[in-house]
């Protein structure tokens, strides 16, 4: 079934509509304050919002919070202290008018797929942080709602058990689903799109791999690892203050706002001007030099373009000799440029509400 949202937030202006269709997952990503966790909530129902958010036709908004059947998982799993892992999962469908012992069954069936009904007799506060976000995904899920919200679920817990978290989601979660997320993994592996928000506006969407290989918006190039640089398109170029940047050709005409998107990897050091091939050459300040694995990432600030990443070898950042405040040269071939429209942020349009169900 698919998810439309239209809504409003004025205590924190935002505005935002999109849809996530039947079974699909969407990831919302986007810096902190942006708006993505106050969107779950007006879903939800614990943020108030106007518009509409629309599941079988119906206006969420108008029905209170527990008869939305939207389910949430967020940073902490709040499960109940006093009750058994068991019966802190038969709690939704408990809540859902089953009896005693089917929603107990219902449990337990739940806590089984999840790879968890051996901790069905303990309390919480005999698991760890991975085991109990375990339990409140299994009772989110117990309550068989319509749509799943995934607010940052793996954000406290430990890196060993992410991994095991994300494959649970993927394989159980097989309902409309949205994840709030701060980590490329996350939008990598679960989900089938990707929203882009910053300050309460939408300001990039579309396919996961559509956006994050080829971003528009400086969030989703920060998140994806790849240089972006924004200005105005002229045939095969892009010029930002008083700089070109040469790359592949462009549809829009001139004249246009644009970005060029390039990876650090494409991007060779120099101590001296180069001289040859590359159509892109720029003298640049270091600004940070940071080791990540086998390479070296040199940021290094240029007066037009802002900050340029360049990725480099142990060997030859050695040779460099990279200090913070050297001046170097930045080249980068034409061909390793991607010339983009600039992401617009999405307005959200009134939509006509619809008739009481």
């Amino acid at each position: 079934m698919t998810l439309e949202v239209d809504v409003r937030i004025p205590r924190a202006d935002i505005e935002a509509a999109f849809e996530v269709a039947d079974d699909d997952t969407a990831a919302i990503l986007g810096p902190n304050g942006a708006g993505k966790s106050s969107i779950l909530g007006a879903i939800t129902g614990t943020v108030a919002a106007t518009g509409q958010v629309l599941l079988h036709g119906q206006n969420l908004l108008g029905l209170p919070p527990h008869r939305r059947r939207v389910g949430l998982l967020g940073q902490r799993a709040l499960l109940f202290p006093h009750l058994s892992v068991l019966d802190n999962v038969a709690f939704g469908p408990r809540s859902a008018g089953h009896s005693r012992r089917r929603a107990r069954a219902i449990a337990g069936e739940w806590l089984e797929r999840l790879e968890a009904s051996h901790w069905a007799d303990r309390r919480p506060d005999q698991l760890s942080g991975g085991q109990q976000q375990r339990v409140a995904m299994a009772r989110a899920l117990a309550a068989e709602p319509d749509v799943m919200l995934l607010d940052e679920p793996f954000a406290a817990i430990d890196a060993e058990a992410i991994d095991g978290l994300r494959t649970l989601v993927r394989r159980h979660v097989n309902t409309t689903c949205i994840i709030v997320t701060h980590d490329l993994p996350d939008a990598l592996t679960l989900a089938d799109r990707v929203i882009v928000l910053d300050e309460g506006r939408i300001v990039e969407e579309g396919r996961t791999t559509e956006v994050l290989t080829r971003p528009r918006s400086r969030f989703a190039a920060r998140i994806a690892g790849v240089n972006l640089v924004t200005g105005t398109l002229a045939d095969m170029t892009l010029t930002c203050a008083g700089t070109t940047v040469t790359g592949r050709p462009v549809e829009d005409g001139p004249g246009s706002h644009g970005v060029a998107v390039f990876p650090p990897r494409a991007v060779a050091v120099y101590p001296t001007r180069p001289h040859g091939s590359p159509r892109n050459t720029w003298p640049v300040e270091v600004c940070t030099v940071r080791s990540d694995g086998p390479g070296v990432f040199v940021t290094a600030n240029h007066p037009d373009l802002g900050e340029v990443t360049a990725e480099v070898t142990s060997s030859a950042a050695a040779e460099l000799d990279l200090q913070v405040g050297t001046h170097l040269w930045f080249a980068v071939k034409a061909q390793e440029v991607d010339l983009l429209p600039r992401a617009r942020q999405h307005r959200a349009q009134r939509r006509p509400r619809p008739s009481a169900i």
